[in-house]
């Protein structure tokens, strides 16, 4: 018994993430049938970065993941179950958020944070990623361009 629990990253979401180019949805497709009575969930968030009115922080997103699990393992079973976190992205500092999280939190999720046995980071920017800045720098100039004659303006969450 083993929960796998799958987080995108930014402008991704909890399915297509995972979806491989010839339609494979490998969290469902291939991982149940290599792991028998495994769980796969896949957590989604609101990761555009680009012209949206998408509101939250990496705070909000672990908090939010940490109920999601405590929802999903309610029982004393449940909750001895192994977790691995499969994280790309931004899921990764999502994950870890939540994991510092749960240690301050021990109250509230130490049965999520005792069973974590793994992490698999995929492309997860540890250090910050320099990416961003030129989409910021677009939303800046969009927000300008935009101001005043339209209410699509977009944001960047420095986050």
């Amino acid at each position: 018994s083993l929960d796998i629990v799958a987080v995108h990253g930014i402008t991704g979401n909890a399915y297509d993430t995972w979806i491989h180019g010839n339609g494979t949805f490998w969290l469902q497709d291939l991982i149940p049938k290599d792991l028998p009575g495994v769980r796969v969930f896949s957590y989604g968030y609101p990761a555009d970065v680009f012209c949206t009115f998408a509101t939250g922080t990496i705070d909000t997103f672990a908090r939010s993941l940490l109920e999601s699990l405590k929802r999903e393992r309610r029982s004393k079973d449940l909750q001895k179950r192994p977790i691995i976190f499969i994280c790309h992205s931004m899921g990764g500092i999502v994950v870890k958020k939540a994991l510092i999280v749960a240690k301050i939190e021990d109250e509230l999720y130490e049965s999520i944070r005792t069973s974590v046995n793994g992490i698999l980071f995929l492309a997860t920017p540890h250090r910050g990623s320099g990416s961003t800045q030129f989409q910021s720098v677009l939303t800046g100039i969009a927000n300008v361009a935009l101001s005043g004659t339209s209410r699509f303006v977009g944001h960047m969450r420095s986050d």
